[in-house]
């Protein structure tokens, strides 16, 4: 039962986000995506990796993270490609691959990485609560992928089983309990605002 789950979540999350990204590249437009929120979202699944090597757990425990942190920095690309905000693109895309260098690597003190494993509950509760406002304030959700918010919320609702099971780890845990219910939020707006549009310009 439980490699069923972990073999589903992990074909899931393998193409989670590649539903958002086709959306935008078709409409050429990061409407309705908030970089905010894509940029705390790419913090906590990289500080995820980096604190799962360090303690030395099995890649099924955090290779979705790793997987989500590449599809997540292509939407933020992608997003400011668009909105044509290339030096932000820039200083992001520099500032990235600068600290993935340092993290991986192990330059990282291990109680740092404790420390920001121990906040990404709550920096991943701003950044879907960040979107969610968005799409309140706009009552519309642009270009989000109604595929790709069902399967995070099937994802991560998956992932509560398989971090029992794999790390025990109640950090871990608690922070796909708190994802599962922040992605069927974000789902339930998509369906309230169907339909309603958006301005394809930057905002």
């Amino acid at each position: 039962m439980l490699f069923n789950i972990f073999t589903f979540n992990f074909f899931v999350i393998d193409l989670v986000k590649v539903p958002q990204i086709l959306n935008i590249v078709f409409a050429r437009s990061g409407a309705g995506v908030s970089v905010f929120s894509q940029l705390l979202e790419l913090l906590c699944y990289t500080a995820a990796v980096a604190y799962s090597i360090n303690k030395n757990y099995h890649f099924s425990a955090w290779g979705e993270s790793l997987f989500l942190s590449l599809q997540t920095f292509i939407i933020i690309f992608l997003v400011l490609y668009y909105y044509k905000r290339f030096i932000a693109l820039t200083v992001v895309s520099s500032f990235y691959g600068f600290c993935c260098y340092h993290v991986y690597n192990g330059s990282v003190w291990e109680n740092v990485l404790d420390s920001v494993q121990m906040m990404t509950i709550v920096i991943m509760f701003i950044a879907r609560a960040t979107q969610a406002v968005d799409n309140y304030i706009h009552k519309s959700t642009g270009q989000l992928s109604a595929v790709t918010y069902i399967l995070l919320f099937l994802g991560s609702l998956a992932r509560i089983f398989t971090s029992v099971k794999e790390t025990g780890d109640n950090m871990i845990i608690a922070q796909y309990m708190m994802s599962t219910l922040m992605n069927l939020f974000i789902c339930l707006q998509i369906q309230l605002y169907w339909g309603n549009k958006r301005s394809l310009k930057t905002e």
